[in-house]
């Protein structure tokens, strides 16, 4: 599944192809993907409009219309963008096409279909409506400090939260918590200032260097990252132990019962 570190990427994608290009039509091959908006809406808005501005808050993308209001873009489990010339014939997974008066188009792709699209009649308001976190790409100490304030849960799911932190994924909480060196399991309201200070600075630390390393979800960070470990009989990369293995959120944990405290 597409995190933080890999919507980023498509948003500067999305950036370099289609920002301030004329939007000549719009070919909804999927209307399933569409979701809080009909197809009319959606091609009143776009149809002859251009996109002028783009946002992200977590795993979700936001693109500003020159018309009105903008679209929200969620990848799913396998979104991702496409831009090709229009001579090119459409892919097999491509289910919203914006086509271009240059001559191209840009593809929304989504194989299994989880990914959505909704036209939104203003960014800024939808975005405190659904009552996100700080962004983990710019979260601050005091910031995750007050999210956490009178909150007694273990971390690890705390951070999963998207209304805590928006854009922590599984792999990149287990990061975090072994660079910070906390168990995942202990409860937020035990921890001390010192430690969420360090845990707020290794969640963006992280997230900065998955940006601009530009790793995509699955794939292998260096040998000094915790992620490349990060697996049934793994050892900890520090001092070698075996690595435990417990459910947290639903969600397979993997950390260092030495290391992390």
């Amino acid at each position: 599944m597409p995190e933080l570190p890999e919507v980023e990427a498509f948003r500067q994608y999305f950036n370099i192809h289609a920002l301030n290009k004329a939007i000549t039509s719009v070919n909804i091959v999927e209307e399933k993907i569409l979701k809080g908006s009909s197809a009319e809406k959606l091609l009143q808005f776009c149809q002859q409009a251009k996109f002028i501005q783009t946002s992200r808050r977590g795993k979700f993308m936001f693109a500003k219309l020159s018309s009105e209001g903008g679209l929200l873009f969620h990848f799913g489990m396998t979104g991702d963008f496409r831009y090709s010339n229009s001579n090119e014939k459409l892919h097999k997974h491509d289910r919203l096409v914006f086509n271009f008066k240059n001559g191209y188009y840009l593809a929304y792709i989504s194989q299994r279909k989880f990914g959505r699209v909704e036209y939104i009649a203003n960014i800024d308001e939808y975005i405190k409506s659904q009552r996100f976190g700080p962004d983990a790409l710019s979260i601050t100490p005091s910031e995750l400090q007050i999210q956490l304030q009178g909150r007694n849960r273990k971390i690890k799911s705390a951070l999963l939260d998207q209304k805590i932190i928006a854009g922590v994924g599984n792999l990149y909480a287990d990061e975090a918590l072994f660079q910070a060196r906390i168990r995942p399991d202990r409860l937020t309201k035990e921890l001390s200032a010192d430690e969420l200070i360090r845990l707020a600075k290794k969640i963006k630390k992280i997230m900065i260097h998955a940006v601009q390393q530009g790793n995509e979800y699955g794939e292998p960070f260096s040998s000094d990252y915790f992620i490349s470990f990060r697996k049934k009989d793994g050892c900890c990369p520090i001092c070698n132990t075996l690595l435990s293995r417990l459910p947290i959120a639903q969600r397979t944990t993997y950390f260092c019962e030495k290391c992390q405290k």
